[in-house]
């Protein structure tokens, strides 16, 4: 329970440190119109399905969607098996936003960070330069990276830069970039 915990709180300092480079989110946003309660498993509400974007720079498109529309309970399930999938949501506020996937069962948990705009640029050069830990990833958007000291996966596409992480941090770290590599795949197709 202690890992699960510290790697909960690894996810959430990732999004949080994405974010707070993006834009700010208003004091006490901390559920969102997608999140869920309870124990079915949920994808968010019927207007926000289907990721919207806009043509933006580099040759993709900006996302201006709910960000749990994204990737989808049911796609995070099929990469990261678990049940019962529920998501909390932090609305896109100033370029910002993110969404929180957890199982039911406590088996797993995904994150996923978006940023659009103006920052995009600087926070791609920030995270691709950031070290050692640096494993360049293809077939990902327009590019992608995989930082291993925060198990996170980070792609550009267009106008939007996407973090995901994948897992509870007992996995290897060969099967996390690989969870995230399959979640990006199925984020970047929807740019």
């Amino acid at each position: 329970m202690t890992a699960r915990l510290a790697r909960s709180a690894s996810i959430l300092a990732t999004l949080l440190l994405v974010a707070a480079c993006g834009g700010t989110n208003p004091p006490g946003a901390t559920q969102g119109p997608g999140a869920t309660q309870g124990g079915g498993a949920t994808n968010p509400p019927a207007a926000t399905q289907g990721a919207v974007a806009t043509q933006g720079g580099g040759g993709g498109g900006e996302f201006t969607g709910a960000p749990c529309s994204l990737i989808t309970t049911s796609e995070v399930e099929g990469v990261l098996g678990g049940s019962a999938w529920t998501t909390q949501e932090f609305p896109m506020l100033s370029g910002s936003g993110q969404c929180i996937y957890s199982a039911g069962d406590g088996s797993s948990l995904a994150a996923i960070s978006i940023t659009t705009g103006a920052n995009v640029d600087m926070l791609w050069t920030t995270y691709s330069g950031a070290g050692v830990d640096v494993t360049q990833v293809s077939g990902v958007g327009d590019k992608a990276i995989f930082l291993s000291s925060t198990a996170t996966l980070f792609l550009q596409k267009g106008s939007t830069l996407v973090g995901i992480t994948a897992g509870l941090g007992s996995e290897t770290e060969d099967a996390r970039l690989n969870a995230a590599k399959a979640l990006g795949v199925i984020a970047a197709g929807r740019l």
